[in-house]
């Protein structure tokens, strides 16, 4: 059975290497798909043996001075991650496409999708999460699932884009890469929500609004005119009051 996942990374050194060893645990093959960072992100995945890296530019926009610049768009995100499983994703059994804050999490993953692949199930079902932590946690070889545990379900974040590529190939990805648009032909089966999704942006208060902020001079024209990702330009004082109540009533997810 080879699995492989499809990352969509800019800018995160803090992060990837979280991620990295979480996706490393049990994937065959790792695509890192870089929209050019300007950072230590290429420097890091090339350390890791199963990663293979794919850099990409996304669109551009003319800025207040009339010079491109590079833009966060929905639609680039979700053209480049279809691309990339579609171009490599066919020798696998299962795909996984995320972006770097978001960890697929079962306690015994390839079990588990070994079971769903000789039960026929190719597309299962997906709980999210949104995790906290009250401090940026040391990197230190652990893995991030067992240094922050604790969060909340978000149904918003049952992002279903873990599948067979055999069923996903020659569909497309849904707005948000909130799942797979799939044939009318294809056969889908599903599973109970086994496999989590957990998403680690909340991080300490101070990188949500760090990386927000740089978030949100990326956000295309586009983006900003149909009300996406919106919630990037909260103020410090709004991120930071939502934040303490988050904090205070999360619970323990894993």
């Amino acid at each position: 059975m080879k699995i492989e996942a499809y990352i969509v990374c800019w800018n995160e050194e803090k992060l990837l290497p979280f991620t990295l060893d979480h996706y490393s645990q049990f994937c065959d093959r790792i695509v890192v798909l870089d929209n050019y960072s300007d950072d230590s992100s290429f420097d890091i995945a090339s350390k890791y043996p199963k990663v293979h890296i794919e850099q990409w530019h996304g669109l551009q926009e003319e800025d207040e001075d009339g010079n491109l610049k590079p833009v966060f768009d929905e639609r680039a995100q979700i053209r480049i991650k279809e691309q990339s499983f579609l171009a490599f994703g066919e020798g696998a059994d299962w795909v996984m496409v995320v972006d770097a804050d978001e960890f697929y999490y079962h306690p015994n993953m390839r079990e588990k999708l070994e079971e769903y692949m000789n039960a026929g199930i190719n597309y299962p079902l997906v709980e999210g999460f949104e995790m906290i932590s009250k401090y940026f946690p040391k990197y230190d070889g652990g893995l991030l699932v067992d240094k922050v545990k604790t969060g909340w379900n978000e149904p918003g974040m049952d992002k279903r884009c873990i599948f067979d590529p055999r069923v996903g190939l020659g569909s497309q990805l849904c707005f948000g890469s909130h799942g797979m648009y799939m044939r009318d032909d294809l056969a889908v089966e599903s599973s109970e929500a086994e496999i989590k999704l957990l998403h680690y942006k909340e991080l300490s208060v101070d990188h949500l609004i760090s990386r927000r902020k740089q978030l949100l001079a990326r956000r295309s024209k586009h983006n900003a005119q149909e009300g996406l990702c919106d919630h990037w330009a909260q103020t410090p004082t709004h991120i930071r009051k939502a934040f303490k109540k988050d904090l205070a009533e999360a619970t323990e997810v894993i």
